[in-house]
């Protein structure tokens, strides 16, 4: 077996011996880049240098990220390690009445906070821990009051992005 790294693609080589005793050749490509992306899984068997097998899951993925993040009720973001919104869901644009224009590159700080309790999402890129909290945002529906959590995405030991968690608690909701 063998195994190549290039950045976010891992390429593994192997032999396998089937039932039958007959070896046969596989390889597997791994690749992966956000995780509102698609990854890619490719696997490629090949018996004496020809390919029998390519098996291709992008769409299978995509449709899994689709679901999770686009049509979840609960209200996500995207962010970079500078807090800058990558991406944002659909529940966001509908309780905050901003475009997923005008939230994808606007700062998680350019939102105009009301009241807040709980952890502050800096201390995350330090303790590389989820945080979590309450906070009211002031947006163009007016004020919405949300229970957060903030979760690190890992590239190796490297956070390399954020995904912001926020539960509507609605009007009746307080700040603990």
């Amino acid at each position: 077996m063998s195994c190549a790294q290039g950045g976010d693609e891992i390429i593994v080589s192997m032999q396998i011996i089937r039932s039958d005793g007959i070896a046969t050749d596989a390889l597997f490509t791994f690749v992966s880049d956000s995780i509102t992306s698609s990854d890619t899984l490719l696997v490629g068997i090949s018996q004496e240098g020809e390919i029998v097998h390519e098996l291709e899951l992008q769409g299978i993925v995509r449709e899994r990220n689709r679901v999770i993040f686009q049509e979840n009720p609960c209200l996500m973001f995207v962010l970079d390690t500078n807090f800058r919104i990558l991406d944002s869901n659909d529940a966001w644009v509908r309780r905050s009445g901003y475009t997923s224009d005008e939230l994808i590159g606007m700062n998680l700080k350019d939102l105009k906070v009301i009241a807040k309790s709980g952890e502050e999402i800096e201390d995350l890129l330090q303790t590389k821990q989820n945080l979590s909290g309450e906070i009211v945002f002031h947006t163009p529906n007016g004020a919405i009051r949300l229970l957060y959590q903030y979760l690190p995405v890992f590239s190796g030991d490297e956070i390399r992005e954020i995904i912001g968690v926020y539960l509507d608690t609605g009007e009746q909701g307080r700040l603990v």
